[in-house]
């Protein structure tokens, strides 16, 4: 039963980082890092739909998931 919230935090882990990593790649030509990291939030908040939002979105929620569920065991 440990290794529910296990896998859980892992594949939210997984899923958060690949979610920033792809939109990193699409602001790669974009110069400054403030302005950079603005069009990358600006760009993951308002397009949930996404594949790359969806993937943060469900990575967060695995994450929060794990984190109960190892709480509560």
């Amino acid at each position: 039963m440990i290794f529910l919230p296990i896998i859980a935090i892992l594949l939210g882990l997984y899923l958060f980082i690949s979610g920033i990593r792809s939109v990193l790649k699409e602001t790669k030509n974009i110069k400054g890092k403030f302005s950079r990291g603005l069009v990358t939030l600006l760009g993951v908040d308002w397009d949930l739909i996404s594949e790359e939002g969806q993937r943060i979105f469900f990575g967060a929620v695995f994450i929060v998931a794990g984190i109960l569920v190892f709480l509560v065991v």
